[in-house]
Formats: structure tokens, sequence, C-alpha cells
């Protein structure tokens, strides 16, 4: 190969007919087309530029540029993608002087909330129906943050619970993401949770307990 260089310089060979092509960047490759990430998640990211021909262009000669323009959103560091709220964002690539945008996203977490109901635990839906209990009862709560898919988040958040009416129901116990009440007098209540990501409405009704025949 020199020696046909050489032979071209000095014009002792017709090289018309081979011109050199230099490869350039025509096109960016990545891992995964569309990151959907859970709250907190990392996952490998990788990208590379491509010539014409489908080749993986040296990242010397052609370095990629890849960049996250709500890094409060999706932090993009070196292989991987970090979810740092729930949202989009769009990474931007860049490689000689063609630009590739993807969007990553962020799913929400779950808050899961479980009432110890004679030792088991039962889940408490989004829109739960009136919990009735009587005068000197108590009840627990526990509360479990999940990112999607499914990895316990509850240590990030601090949970915080409140009562509509302390005189009805009084808050024992709150340790955590734990909680117990016990009711003091009858009444409607409504026990309130926030846990940073979402609230939860639980209505409790507390009634005289059945007075002996």
């Amino acid at each position: 190969m020199a020696f046909r260089a050489m032979l071209c310089v000095l014009g002792l060979s017709g090289c018309q007919d081979t011109p050199l092509v230099v490869p350039v960047p025509v096109s960016i490759s990545v891992n995964v087309e569309h990151p959907v990430l859970g709250l907190a998640d990392t996952v490998p990211f990788a990208a590379v530029a491509l010539d014409a021909a489908g080749r993986v262009l040296d990242t010397l000669r052609w370095p990629l540029v890849a960049q996250s323009r709500n890094p409060d959103v999706v932090e993009l560091r070196t292989g991987s993608l970090i979810g740092r709220a729930p949202g989009s964002a769009q990474l931007v690539l860049r490689s000689g002087g063609i630009e590739r945008t993807l969007t990553a996203t962020v799913l929400p977490p779950r808050l899961l909330v479980f009432r110890d109901s004679l030792g088991t635990e039962v889940a408490v839906s989004a829109n739960p129906d009136t919990l009735r209990i009587v005068v000197g009862d108590s009840i627990s709560f526990r509360v479990r943050v999940e990112s999607v898919p499914t990895r316990d988040l509850t240590g990030l958040f601090i949970p915080t619970w409140t009562v509509s009416d302390p005189v009805a129901l009084r808050l024992s116990a709150a340790v955590g993401a734990r909680i117990s009440v016990v009711a003091t007098d009858v009444g409607p209540v409504n026990i309130h949770l926030d846990a940073g990501i979402g609230t939860l409405r639980i209505p409790v009704r507390v009634e005289e307990a059945a007075q002996p025949p």
C-alpha cells in the first residue's frame, strides 16, 4: 500500500481510479432507542458513530459527545443513564457534523399502603372504602414506595401522617414508614398521608363499642 502511494506521488502509476475515501460519521447508533428508567435506577447506555458502510468509527478521530438537556430528570454518565426525577429528558448525541436526539423517560414511583388486619397486611387502594372501628381499637399502617420496575425506595422518603380529628383518632406511634392510631371518640375521621411523591386519604368512622346485653 505504501509502495503504491509512493508511485502515485511520483506519477509512475495511475491513481485516479482509486480515490482515497476518508470515512466520516453519517449516523449514530445506540443500544436502546427509547430509554425508560425507574426513579433512582441506573441503566447501561452506549452510542457509536457509524460511516456510510455501517462501520464503527474510531472515537479518537471522531469523538462522540452526549449530553442530557434535563440532567435533573435523567443524568447521563459515561456508559449509563440515571433516573433522578419522574419526567422526560432529551439526550443529544453529536459526532462530526451529525446530531441525534433521543427521549429518555423516568417513570414515577408507586405509593403503596398496607393496613394490619388481624396480623395480616392488607393493601389499601387509592380510593379506599371507609374503615370502621370502635372506640378503644387501634389500627396500624405501613408505607412502601416502589420504583418501576419494582425496587424498594421507601428509605428515600419521609412520610407525614396527619388526622383530621385528633380527638376521635389519636396517633399513638409513628416510626419511619409505620404508624399506629387509637380510636378515642366517635365520629368520621380522615387519615392523610403525604409521602413526598403522592398523597392518600384513608376515611375512618369510629363507632361506639357494642354494649353487652
